[in-house]
């Protein structure tokens, strides 16, 4: 049997283990609410600033440092910018110190190192600036302790402790610390990279606005370029020009002149579209206003467009020679005696009799203009007669090439001329109305794919 005492001895010491015990828990479920309570502050927080005052100010409600700052330091200037909380304010407000040089901060060359920087007593650090000990003397500093912040490999900053006590950091205070400094160079990181980020998108929006300026103008210039509808009604009030560009400009364009009695027509499509094709557009107008001024056989303005824009292009047989060129339906209208004169370069003719319900269809020459057609290249010539209430079209392809409706399949040329055969009954502002309407329709939230470019006549 055990003795009295033996038991008594045995109960103190079982008692002193358990209220061990129970202090590290206590202990550590507190330090691990200060943890989550200093997480929370970091991802709550709307800048790093913000971070590192909520930062500062949760380690300054539960412990008793003297100070409690965070360092940042810029190898590129050669500086390092101190924030922090003094322990003389109440509230606490984030300042932003003057840039000092950085070698005034006497514990770099050991954070450099990627390690902590632990002085229990000042007073036996031996080699300190005047810098520091008047700091540890105005602040009454006795004991310090330097967490590097590491991101990404690199030494950006550092968390910093000071107390009043010397030995004031424990082993678990210190490893709590650095737990606390990975989680502050992690949200540096963060924050860094949304900067980057929102810097490299405002030179982008920057870089956006000025180039959608520029191609503004551009329209500006190419609409200049085109004809009025004002002045395609004047002369020919049934007809409607359908035009809508995939881009603010566009590689498709219409063409209308009225030269010695005959009206010429054209609807051109050149190769690409937005810049690129309006470009190309500009500089094939241009040859296409000279050649309709020059002759009023559309087979002979095509050859001509032809030999000009090969010439323009500088395009040759060679590999790297420049492969641009244009698809168009040029017509002369004779709107006295009815007849049209059409010259096709791809593109083709489409006809639909008054009264009649099937798309009759003028094929243009299987030649493009420039690009790859010889130099010597011709170009039919086809005479139509028309009746009146016969209404014909110019395309380019893009109408038909839309994507859209419930398969986001193309509309197809076979589809378009359906449509047109469907709104015979309806005027020919009408008429583009409803297309106008179709393929918006159809499109849907489909991007467009290519420019769009429909001319009607009724005569």
């Amino acid at each position: 049997m055990y003795s009295i005492s033996f038991l008594v001895i045995v109960g103190m010491i079982l008692q002193w283990l358990l209220m061990r015990s129970r202090r590290r828990i206590e202990s550590k479920v507190r330090k691990t609410d200060v943890m989550n309570s200093i997480y929370r502050s970091i991802l709550s927080a709307e800048s790093f600033e913000q971070s590192i005052y909520l930062t500062i100010r949760e380690f300054k409600n539960h412990f008793s440092f003297t100070r409690v700052n965070v360092t940042l330091f810029d190898f590129e200037n050669n500086t390092f910018i101190p924030y922090g909380i003094t322990g003389k304010e109440s509230v606490g407000i984030l300042k932003n110190a003057p840039v000092f040089p950085l070698e005034e901060f006497g514990s770099l060359p050991v954070l450099k190192q990627h390690k902590p920087c632990l002085v229990q007593d000042v007073s036996q650090k031996e080699l300190l600036s005047a810098s520091d000990r008047d700091l540890m003397e105005r602040e009454n500093i006795h004991s310090y302790f330097l967490c590097p912040l590491i991101g990404k490999g690199e030494l950006i900053g550092s968390l910093n402790f000071s107390s009043d006590l010397t030995h004031a950091f424990s082993r678990e205070m210190i490893s709590f610390c650095e737990e606390v400094a990975n989680g502050i160079a992690i949200s540096l990181n963060q924050y860094n990279l949304q900067e980057k980020i929102k810097t490299i998108n405002e030179a982008l929006a920057r870089k956006e606005k000025d180039i959608t300026d520029s191609i503004n103008y551009a329209k500006r210039i190419q609409q200049a370029m085109l004809p009025s509808r004002e002045q395609i009604q004047s002369c020919i009030p049934d007809s409607f020009v359908l035009f809508k560009p995939k881009d603010i400009v566009s590689g498709d364009f219409y063409f209308f002149r009225k030269v010695k009695g005959a009206i010429f027509i054209a609807c051109a499509d050149c190769t690409g579209h937005g810049v690129p094709g309006a470009l190309m557009s500009m500089i094939c107008f241009e040859i296409l206003e000279e050649a309709v001024s020059q002759n009023a056989d559309p087979s002979q303005i095509l050859e001509q467009l032809n030999k000009r824009i090969k010439m323009s292009l500088q395009q040759s047989d060679s590999y790297d020679s420049s492969r641009d060129g244009m698809d168009i339906a040029l017509c002369n209208i004779d709107v006295n005696n009815h007849i049209i004169k059409f010259a096709g370069a791809n593109r083709p003719f489409w006809i639909i009799r008054s009264g009649q319900r099937v798309v009759e269809e003028i094929k243009g020459t299987k030649k493009a203009i420039g690009g790859f057609t010889d130099e010597n290249q011709h170009f039919d010539t086809h005479w139509i007669k028309l009746r009146p209430g016969d209404t014909f079209y110019l395309a380019t392809d893009g109408y038909g090439d839309t994507f859209g409706g419930k398969r986001k399949k193309k509309l197809t040329t076979r589809r378009f001329k359906e449509l047109l055969v469907r709104v015979q009954d309806k005027t020919i502002q009408e008429q583009e109305r409803y297309l106008d309407d179709f393929i918006n329709d159809w499109k849907g939230d489909a991007q467009q794919v290519d420019d769009i470019l429909v001319i009607g006549v009724r005569l």
